[in-house]
């Protein structure tokens, strides 16, 4: 047995937290330290989709009264089956719906899998030394390709895709020439410059910038993104263990996923 970990390291300063204005920098503030008190404690600043993470339709307004994170059951989770998708893309490519049906075609999917799409963005350890870059260069989704990809999936009962791509759209009409253009850039949330901008994000510019998204909540499907390492898998079929934060009342949570092959 051979267990690959997926998961993004989290560390302050990451890009992965730092890039929108909605994002909540990832920060550590120690209230021990090993010289004065012999032992290290520390509080932890944790942005939602802060690394690798797990997305339930739950997030979405349309279905926010659907499971939270709490209520999930193990079954769900653990050694799950799952198929491997490779579909290998350069920065800034865009996957298409050809892309989407050659691997689906190819791949031994089963009904009830998870499905891992793996295009070599998260191989490397990119995310340590490509800073913004590692988010605003990611191959992505074209909403044509995850409507595609959704319906293929929600047809196979498949309720988990995993994706090792930094972001499933990519917010070109709004928030990449609104935000992350301007130089100096603002600071992130909780900033007055954040808050002020995200008060004029409507759900309709949502909509434009992630609109690739929403293919997914709408056919039930939790969606991960920034898995890492996955071409270090050697098998088209593997069992995934994958664990989100069980948070009380909420949808979404950073998680660990980890490969096991036999």
């Amino acid at each position: 047995m051979r267990s690959i970990d997926l998961s993004m390291p989290l560390w302050e300063g990451m890009p992965v937290t730092s890039t929108f204005p909605f994002n909540t920098h990832f920060r550590l503030e120690y209230s021990w330290t090993y010289e004065k008190n012999g032992y290290i404690m520390y509080g932890i600043t944790l942005d939602t989709e802060g690394g690798t993470c797990f997305m339930q339709p739950s997030q979405h307004v349309k279905y926010k009264d659907g499971r939270k994170l709490d209520e999930l059951p193990m079954e769900k989770l653990i050694l799950r089956d799952t198929v491997v998708l490779t579909v290998p893309k350069k920065e800034m490519e865009a996957i298409n719906v050809a892309d989407i049906d050659k691997a689906l075609d190819k791949a031994d999917f089963r009904e009830g899998d998870v499905v891992l799409l793996r295009t070599g963005w998260g191989d490397g350890e990119k995310y340590f030394k490509m800073g913004d870059d590692y988010v605003l260069k990611t191959p992505h989704y074209l909403k044509e390709a995850a409507d595609r990809l959704a319906e293929r999936l929600a047809k196979k009962k498949c309720d988990i895709f995993i994706s090792d791509t930094a972001l499933l759209g990519y917010p070109k009409k709004h928030l990449i020439p609104e935000w992350c253009s301007r130089k100096p850039r603002p600071e992130n949330y909780p900033s007055k410059e954040a808050k002020k901008y995200l008060e004029t994000y409507t759900s309709d510019k949502v909509k434009e910038d992630w609109g690739a998204f929403e293919a997914f909540p709408r056919n039930g499907i939790t969606a991960c993104k920034c898995a890492v390492n996955c071409g270090a898998i050697r098998r088209e079929r593997v069992k995934l263990i994958i664990l989100p934060l069980k948070l009380r009342g909420l949808p979404s949570s950073p998680c660990r996923i980890v490969a096991v092959e036999k």
